[in-house]
């Protein structure tokens, strides 16, 4: 049982060190306040999702292979 937490805690510190995953937290997290904090459609959230979801692939790209 030990073992499967650390693979499953090495699994998540990997996974926060890719930019996507930023960008997908970032998009649900904007998302989420702009529906429900800000009483915004969901169209509108989810353009203010996309639009943070852009800032943060800008402010940090993938690295280069």
């Amino acid at each position: 049982m030990n073992d499967r937490i650390h693979h499953l805690v090495e699994y998540l510190a990997a996974r926060l060190g890719e930019s996507s995953t930023w960008q997908g937290i970032g998009f649900c997290l904007t998302l989420a306040g702009a529906k429900w904090a800000a009483d915004l459609d969901w169209g509108q959230a989810a353009g203010l999702g996309g639009m943070a979801s852009a800032l943060l692939k800008i402010a940090f790209p993938d690295p280069a292979h």
